[in-house]
């Protein structure tokens, strides 16, 4: 046994709400400290298990309705908007860095085995 409001509490919804369901159960329970027996307890937690499937079943029908309404939208956006041609200079951009690193590389390749070179054979004068 225990009171609405430790219900309440325990389930993690109003006392105003739980004495609704009391009433429309027609449980004894009329105020915030009255107890409950387990049988009203069981009798609770089932009417709050199907208004939460209640609430899930709706937010999926809302769910499935924005979708449909999404896709919908999508492609009516689509028909109505032109084709935008792409613009080449992003990709000439990258094409640019890309090749400018690598020469970058190459050349500090280079001066690398130089440098290495000198040091590991020197020229005898």
């Amino acid at each position: 046994m225990m009171s609405v409001l430790e219900y309440a509490n325990d389930v993690g919804v109003s006392t105003s709400h739980i004495l609704n369901l009391c009433e429309k159960l027609n449980l004894s329970a009329t105020n915030k400290d009255d107890m409950l027996s387990e049988d009203d307890i069981i009798m609770l937690d089932d009417e709050i298990s199907l208004e939460d499937k209640e609430i899930e079943e709706e937010e999926e029908i809302e769910d499935y309705e924005m979708k449909k309404l999404n896709v919908l939208k999508d492609s009516t956006n689509d028909k109505m908007k032109p084709k935008v041609v792409s613009n080449k200079t992003k990709d000439d951009s990258k094409f640019k860095m890309q090749k400018k690193q690598m020469c970058q590389r190459k050349i500090l390749q280079t001066v690398k085995s130089v440098v290495l070179s000198e040091v590991l054979f020197p020229k005898i004068k």
